[in-house]
């Protein structure tokens, strides 16, 4: 989550979003490939703070994110937790796409629509869609630069050995 209040309810410690956003641009100039992921459906989330957390997504603008739905799964200190609260008796609703317990804010349908929402705001952006065609050719240049580099070594080493038998080939015939 973006807001700090949801962070500190749910026990989450994070650095602060513009070290977040500093330490992930210098990950990208080096040339990775970040990755971040963001839980919906905290305790103390509202559409307002899940809203938030969307924009700052949009804001760091990873390579790919992950968002998901806040789940307490079975046999876990958590789900003991919130064992009062559960919803559901399915195993198979635990599976971070489903508001599995009470919230005091959302629903399980308003959760699965700011998901969708996020997921839409974020990719269907064209700074994320020039940013990942950009990381895309990045590695495709790279790419073709290893398989050139080592064919030519190939090739190089093939010849060295070609002219080597024919060396070798030549001694032993006189």
């Amino acid at each position: 989550s973006y807001d700090e209040n949801v962070l500190k309810s749910s026990k989450r410690k994070t650095i602060e979003h513009d070290k977040q956003i500093e330490k992930i641009r210098k990950f990208e100039n080096l040339g990775v490939k970040v990755v971040t992921m963001y839980i919906i459906g905290m305790v103390g989330d509202t559409k307002k703070t899940v809203n938030q957390t969307i924009n700052y997504a949009k804001k760091i603008n990873s390579y790919l994110s992950q968002f998901s739905i806040f789940t307490p799964y079975p046999g876990t200190p958590l789900f003991m937790d919130y064992k009062n609260i559960i919803n559901t008796n399915k195993f198979e609703n635990f599976n971070q796409y489903n508001l599995v317990f009470e919230h005091p804010n959302l629903n399980n349908y308003i959760a699965r629509k700011l998901m969708d929402k996020a997921y839409n705001n974020l990719y269907l952006r064209l700074n994320w869609i020039v940013k990942f065609i950009i990381f895309k050719f990045k590695w495709k240049k790279k790419f073709w630069y290893v398989v050139i580099k080592v064919l030519l070594e190939d090739i190089y080493t093939m010849n060295l050995k070609k002219n080597l038998l024919y060396i070798n080939f030549h001694q032993i015939s006189k």
